[in-house]
């Protein structure tokens, strides 16, 4: 990645820390120059183009906006597959507690594009693909109160788009799958089959999934 040319604004700004990092991976002993890359891999995160065909079955890929803050959450699920690319133009996530007041809004905008290039709260085009029982485990992590608003609300408009491909579907498979993900439409995690919290939020908003905060 390094040594490739690149006009992505993000990947250039990146490779004066990706250097940092790899010379300080040399000190450490356990990174040498005899290590190659015989499999051909290359650095999959980011893409210049993320809009893949979306489809829903067995596995599935969907497409979405995130912030870079609530796709660094949402990776950690390392089961899936996460790919993103830089809007052609700027836009930043607003958070749901100000969206009613004009006023919030603006100040908020205008505070977010002045912090740096590349802030947390900027909204990137996102691929996620997977299989639909690591899409399962997913929920168990991310469907609860507290997980980030916006990863949660990811999350959960996912499974809703993913409930409406397979519906009308006349796959057998698909309808399976269908009446698995509708166990998961009732709220919160704690409100998921075999499931039992270990540390209950008592928070009503939060278990019915209409929190602001």
């Amino acid at each position: 990645m390094i040594r490739e040319e690149t006009t992505n604004p993000l990947c250039k700004a990146l490779k004066p820390y990706l250097e940092e990092f790899r010379d300080t991976l040399y000190t450490t002993g356990f990174i040498t120059t005899d290590i190659k890359a015989y499999r051909n891999r290359e650095f999959s995160l980011i893409k210049e183009d993320t809009q893949y065909d979306e489809q829903f079955g067995r596995s599935y890929s969907v497409n979405y906006e995130a912030t870079i803050s609530a796709l660094a959450d949402l990776q950690r699920h390392r089961t899936l597959d996460y790919c993103f690319s830089l809007k052609d133009k700027k836009e930043f996530y607003i958070p749901r507690i100000i969206r009613t007041d004009e006023d919030l809004v603006n100040e908020w905008l205008e505070d977010i594009s002045g912090i740096s290039e590349f802030p947390l709260g900027m909204l990137v085009n996102v691929n996620e693909t997977g299989c639909y029982e690591n899409f399962i485990l997913k929920l168990y992590e991310r469907i609860c109160t507290a997980p980030q608003l916006e990863a949660l609300d990811i999350t959960k408009e996912v499974l809703a788009k993913y409930i409406r491909a397979l519906r009308d579907s006349s796959s057998e498979n698909d309808k399976k799958i269908y009446e698995e993900l509708m166990l998961y439409t009732k709220g919160a995690r704690c409100t998921f089959p075999g499931f039992t919290c270990t540390a209950p939020c008592h928070f009503k908003e939060g278990v019915q999934l209409i929190r602001k905060i």
